[in-house]
């Protein structure tokens, strides 16, 4: 179990773009100008992203109606809360 000093790194977290539905959400005809200049930019973004991420386990500090605060930094959000 992480104790409350220590900084967890997450690699190698799998990543993968469905390049249809985002056409799809972004509305753009396949085979336009605009999807086409889409498309190679998702492969692009293919080949660098690298998704990492880090976490530490914290204690709370303060619960508010809408916020937490650990460690000093106050995140405002109802669902963390």
């Amino acid at each position: 179990m992480a104790t409350s000093s220590e900084t967890i790194e997450l690699r190698d977290i799998p990543f993968s773009l469905d390049t249809d539905r985002l056409l799809e959400q972004q509305r753009l005809r396949p085979g336009t100008e605009y999807a086409t200049a889409f498309v190679d930019l998702v492969a692009q973004v293919r080949e660098v992203a690298r998704p990492k991420a880090i976490y530490k386990v914290s204690y709370i500090e303060e619960k508010a109606e809408d916020a937490v605060v650990l460690e000093g930094v106050r995140f405002t959000s109802r669902a963390l809360r």
